[in-house]
């Protein structure tokens, strides 16, 4: 196991810090929306990875990485349309019955 050179330290805090938000702002979103819009909109992190990658990083971005990318948005704004207007009707009929 290697210790940390003084200049790692204020990166291995940055990515602590960051991580810990990272979490804070998910929990909030659950606690503010429905699970079923959350989750599919935390599944748009990875193709933003890949791009950071490529641009950061100089990563190769092939087909495949823009196939699942066009894959997950798909998904994620079928998700969005579909839970859209169903999910006002059921909290406007929820708040009706109270």
């Amino acid at each position: 196991m290697t210790k940390l050179d003084q200049g790692q330290v204020p990166a291995v805090i940055g990515i602590g810090v960051t991580g810990l938000l990272s979490h804070y702002c998910l929990t909030n979103a659950f606690r503010a929306g429905d699970a079923g819009v959350v989750v599919p909109l935390d599944f748009m992190r990875i193709p933003l990875i890949a791009v950071i990658g490529w641009w950061l990083y100089g990563e190769r971005l092939d087909v495949f990485v823009f196939l699942g990318a066009g894959l997950i948005i798909t998904g994620v704004l079928w998700n969005l349309r579909s839970e859209g207007p169903r999910g006002r009707r059921n909290r406007n009929a929820s708040f009706s019955r109270r």
